[in-house]
């Protein structure tokens, strides 16, 4: 995996850095630290990635260091035109899971099974993560990846910090002042102050 950290983290940070703006119907992420490579981490990935039986997870995936590490496995079969199936591959996949998330998960995340693709997705997007490795397997058609993260994910935990949809929703009305009125109606003008937290 050394060939495709910076590849790694660079895509993960990039990913992280979209649910900043918005992205599909998730809230808006205040800013996302940036995720560092950890060579334990891969370490430990790749000896689970090399025990895999197709959707089969390790529960000894912790280290001395990392006490409860997140887990995010995968498993696909490729076609022989797909040879090029890479670990860039399985996080472009694991990005498109998002569609799958619901929003109130995002503030309160649900007791899902470690195979289901949230966990994998929401591993990504955990904002306790500062740290992963992945190790990937390939063999005959198949390719298993295992990317691990310095934190795991409690059920019914938030899993980023969000933003309000609209900054517009932060204004407040300023109604010390007097309305003027306009000599020819008795409509009132309203002067909106921008409030920014």
């Amino acid at each position: 995996m050394s060939d495709y950290r910076y590849d790694i983290v660079r895509n993960v940070n990039s990913f992280r850095r979209k649910l900043e703006w918005g992205l599909g119907n998730l809230p808006r992420a205040v800013k996302f630290k940036n995720i560092k490579w950890d060579d334990e981490l891969s370490v430990m990935a790749m000896r689970v990635s090399n025990q895999c039986l197709e959707h089969t997870f390790s529960p000894c995936v912790n280290t001395f260091l990392y006490k409860d590490v997140g887990e995010s496995s995968d498993f696909v079969k490729v076609q022989n035109i797909s040879k090029g199936f890479n670990v860039i591959s399985f996080l472009n996949m694991w990005f498109d899971y998002h569609k799958m998330m619901k929003p109130s998960y995002v503030n309160y995340f649900p007791n899902v099974a470690p195979q289901d693709h949230l966990i994998i997705f929401a591993n990504l997007i955990y904002e306790k993560n500062k740290k992963m490795g992945c190790g990937m397997v390939k063999s005959g058609q198949g390719r298993y990846l295992t990317c691990l993260f310095d934190k795991k994910i409690k059920p019914y935990e938030q899993l980023y910090t969000t933003r309000l949809k609209d900054f517009r929703t932060n204004r407040k009305l300023n109604e010390t002042e007097s309305p003027p009125l306009n000599s020819s109606s008795t409509e009132a003008i309203v002067t909106l102050s921008t409030a920014y937290k």
